[in-house]
């Protein structure tokens, strides 16, 4: 027999699958013409299949050796080392191969599949492309681009290639799938689900595909719909964990919490790693008070990823010692870390929900200090937010901790309180009747008497007070205090004023109060800082939501659309505009108010920052563009409601100490953090330098506080005198003869170009005599900040500092040397936090990379970085699944500490090419 017809016989055992067949026919190929290269090619093949790589790459080798004008041979090459990981070398042999070979389509796709699994997206994009030009039937290519876009973030591009794809590939029920998961993201809810339908008409046995059709109905509040098509692709694939999650997450909709832990449970046992099973139903159990079930589920998401936690709870076990009535916060994240400590030197075992449906599952025993801390976590949370004045919230976490200890008395009195101050007297007295019942408290009975006597109800009230007063001593420590209203007598003259009640109405702009009251032009300067443009038809056509702030998905996709988006693998994205994009319309001005008022509320603790900002006219009306709030809305957005402004949900105001003279209010929102210092404070002075204030004429400036080094440096510099600072924190509600007002500067943390222009003229030359040897390569810590640090640390430092970075701490330097070195600075690389504030010093192209939360993603920097010509890249780190402890961790992603992932860091590095 030949060699040709041996061959042929070769193939047809191969392609049988009689592989030890094949294999022995091609030893004897070889041995009748040892340079048969399609022989080693087989062999390759055959070892491949049984899992030998090194032995496949080595006949490949040979094949290569022997025939190097093949293409195929550098295919068979490639395809192993991209199989064993070894990318670089796999797109070697791939290009090698395209030389050879340069119309073969599915070299371009593999090629393509190669440069995704090293992380570069933009190129396997590009390969892709190509292969779809060169065989528009390629399928895989059309549902690999399409995953890759969406990867990007361009998620109307990858529809529109999965929508050709479909197209050319009618019976690629694959690519009909995913293009339908893609519509559902964009809430075309419709479209997906005829999509779906046609997908089912290729096979009606794709559990997958009914699964993602329960999805999409369940989006059409199509419940009972949702459902069969979820069993549906049970039916068909039994172990299908997600539908299962699906019905569960389904039956949570429907509040069917055990019918949704069942669900869970099924999910669970069909994959015991998935992390979000076990949120899932442990945020069900939670519901329900299945405690010790929840706990299991817990204690097993963290099991499955323990770093973040290990993390978290080294951080506050390690650095953090608590007096007697320390911050509030600070308790509850010290009681969170020894809760999640506690929990996860538990061993505890899931129960079976359909073995008891009306009582907590047969778990093993929690230990009582998992109870303990946790009980203790919810406590101080809600007392903190009890204290912010966010008492729906203060509410839920008091009747959490009382779900654990509900014979705790002081709890019941806290959450009583906090009903009281929502004006929920009835509630508040249930509450206090509940804790009576419980035992005899003459807190309770004191503060059941003060609440009936809010309602009048006299009688009652009386023989409340009656009971406790037959104690004379519990008597004595329950005198109540009335508040009281201080003079600190250094400001104000003449009488002590009386508590002021808040504004009586909003006026939208400051110059229509102006005309209204008659008041000359001369008080109303406009600035023409950059274009002033009108809302366009398209933010009119958002009304009907309240405002989002940041976080406002609308307004952020409307924003940032101008911004071009690259998400380069591994977490890392780059972000490019052009100056348009980054200078946004925004109306500035100089206003003028006679006896006006400003109330600014203070900074009371780390966390417990100035969240509001109202200016005030003689006849108590709100100026809306001079007032400002959390949420802070982003630019352009039309559903932000001044008369919801946190004024208006005050009872009274303080009495404002009064000034006869010219005050200048420049105070902001967190004007005590550096960044919105910077950004949103002193650019304030500068739009009053422009219309050509006299700075001698006024009697005295407005600031959050001068406490701190930067703050007391930076107003130095722009010549205000110590003895013209008035702290707002100091003195929340001031009145002037004329209160002197320049507009916001702009919206929120969002740097106008002129804005940057003016530090970087005003503060630069403070670098010029420093002659200090400052590194070029700095990694800006956040090792001593309250939130969002870095909590592996250490480990990212021991990959930087072989390249020649110098760990910063900027708090620890002056503002005259953080600016020094930021100016000097090659490369900056960092968290998301209020040292890259001073990325505004740097010179125009110095590279920086901004290590990020996925879940708190913010513009300040990048928009920075786009106005100055800096190479901004952002590195998202490793989040923690389990929503439920992630969020008694962190009650905003904006406090979320941040797990830098290494291998991401490492291939920035890579991109950026530093060595």
């Amino acid at each position: 027999m030949s060699v040709e017809q041996l061959l042929k016989l070769a193939q047809d055992n191969l392609s049988k699958g009689n592989q030890d067949r094949a294999f022995a026919i091609c030893r004897e190929i070889i041995s009748q013409q040892p340079n048969c290269a399609i022989a080693y090619q087989l062999l390759g093949n055959i070892h491949e299949d049984h899992g030998q790589l090194m032995a496949a790459m080595s006949a490949y080798t040979k094949a290569f050796e022997l025939a190097p004008n093949q293409a195929i041979s550098y295919a068979y090459l490639a395809q192993i080392y991209r199989n064993m990981g070894w990318f670089d070398e796999a797109i070697s042999f791939y290009q090698q191969a395209i030389d050879l070979s340069p119309n073969w389509a599915d070299l371009h796709y593999h090629l393509g599949s190669a440069l995704h699994w090293q992380g570069n997206i933009e190129g396997a994009i590009g390969c892709y492309e190509k292969a779809i030009a060169l065989n528009p039937k390629l399928g895989q290519a059309y549902l690999d681009m399409g995953l890759r876009l969406n990867e990007r973030g361009d998620i109307d591009t990858a529809i529109k290639v999965l929508q050709q794809g479909g197209i050319n590939c009618p019976n690629f029920q694959e690519i009909f799938n995913t293009l339908g998961y893609l519509q559902l993201q964009q809430n075309q809810i419709d479209e997906a689900i005829a999509i779906f339908q046609e997908s089912l008409n290729i096979d009606p046995t794709e559990p997958l595909v009914y699964n993602n059709l329960g999805w999409a109905l369940a989006c059409q509040g199509k419940l009972s719909e949702a459902i069969a098509a979820y069993e549906k692709a049970i039916s068909l694939k039994p172990d299908l964990a997600i539908a299962y999650s699906n019905l569960g997450k389904l039956w949570q909709q429907k509040n069917n919490h055990r019918q949704a832990i069942s669900y869970f449970q099924k999910a669970i046992a069909i994959e015991p790693d998935n992390i979000m099973f076990y949120s899932d139903c442990g945020s069900s159990c939670l519901i329900i008070g299945w405690l010790s079930q929840a706990m299991a589920c817990f204690q097993k998401a963290i099991a499955i990823d323990p770093k973040f936690v290990q993390g978290y709870i080294q951080r506050f076990n390690q650095d953090v010692i608590l007096e007697v009535g320390s911050d509030e916060l600070l308790q509850a994240q010290i009681a969170c870390a020894q809760f999640l400590e506690a929990l996860q030197k538990s061993d505890l075992e899931l129960g079976n929900s359909e073995n008891s449906q009306e009582s907590d599952h047969n778990v093993t025993e929690v230990p009582d200090a998992v109870y303990n801390y946790l009980e203790a976590t919810y406590l101080h949370l809600g007392n903190t937010l009890n204290q912010y004045g966010e008492w729906d919230a203060a509410i839920r976490y008091y009747q959490r901790a009382l779900r654990i200890k509900p014979q705790k008395i002081q709890t019941y009195l806290d959450l009583a309180s906090c009903l009281a101050k929502q004006g929920r007297l009835q509630a508040a007295i249930t509450v206090c009747h509940t804790a009576g019942v419980i035992e005899y408290s003459p807190e309770v009975y004191w503060l059941l008497g003060s609440l009936l006597e809010a309602q009048g109800r006299w009688e009652l009230a009386i023989a409340y007070y009656s009971k406790v007063l037959e104690n004379q001593e519990t008597a004595e420590n329950l005198t109540t205090v009335s508040q009281e209203w201080r003079d600190t007598g250094t400001i104000s003259t003449g009488e002590i004023p009386r508590p002021q009640q808040p504004p009586q109405g909003v006026y939208q702009k400051t110059q229509a109060w102006l005309q209204a009251n008659n008041i000359d032009t001369s008080h109303y300067i406009p600035i023409p800082t950059v274009a002033q443009q009108p809302p366009s038809a398209e933010l009119d056509n958002v009304g009907g939501r309240e405002c989002g702030g940041l976080d406002c998905s609308p307004c952020r996709e409307r924003i940032f659309a101008g911004f071009e988006v690259s998400n380069l693998g591994y977490g890392i994205q780059r972000r490019v505009a052009d100056a348009k994009t980054v200078e946004v319309p925004f109306e500035t001005f100089v206003a003028s108010i006679p006896q006006g008022r400003c109330w600014i509320v203070p900074q009371e603790n780390h966390w417990k920052v100035c969240r509001a900002i109202a200016t005030i006219t003689p006849d108590n009306q709100l100026l809306a563009d001079l007032s400002r709030e959390y949420p802070a809305p982003l630019p352009g957005c039309t559903n932000y409601n001044p008369e919801k402004h946190w004024i208006f949900r005050q009872t009274k105001l303080c009495p404002p100490q009064y000034i006869d003279g010219t005050v200048a209010v420049l105070s902001g929102l967190s004007g005590h953090i550096y960044f919105h210092w910077m950004v949103d404070i002193l650019p304030r002075w500068e739009l009053m330098r422009r219309v050509g204030v006299d700075f001698n004429q006024i009697d005295g400036f407005v600031v959050n506080s001068a406490r701190l080094p930067f703050q007391r440096e930076t107003l130095r510099r722009l010549g205000i005198a110590e003895s013209k600072i008035i702290e707002s924190d100091r003195y929340p509600h001031i009145q002037a003869r004329q209160l002197l007002v320049p507009s916001f500067a702009s919206p929120t943390g969002w740097l106008q170009p002129w804005g940057l222009d003016f530090l970087r003229g005003t503060f630069l030359p403070l670098a010029t005599g420093d002659n200090h040897d400052y590194p070029n390569r700095i990694y800006v810590s956040r090792a001593q900040a309250r939130h969002r640090r870095v909590l592996n640390e250490e480990q990212v430092m021991a990959q930087l500092s072989r390249l020649g970075f110098v760990r910063v701490l900027p708090e620890k330097l002056s503002f005259s040397q953080q600016v020094a070195l930021f100016s000097r600075a090659e490369i900056v690389i960092g968290p998301h936090g209020s040292g890259l504030t001073n990325l505004v010093f740097c010179q125009p192209g110095v590279r920086v990379v901004e290590l990020m939360s996925p879940h708190y993603d913010r513009h300040y920097y990048w928009v920075i970085s786009q106005a100055l010509g800096l190479e901004h890249y952002s590195l998202t780190g490793d989040g923690f699944s389990c929503y439920p402890l992630r969020s008694l961790m962190y009650q905003n992603p904006l406090t979320e500490d941040i797990w830098v992932n290494l291998t991401g860091l490492e291939k920035i590095l890579e991109k950026l090419e530093i060595r």
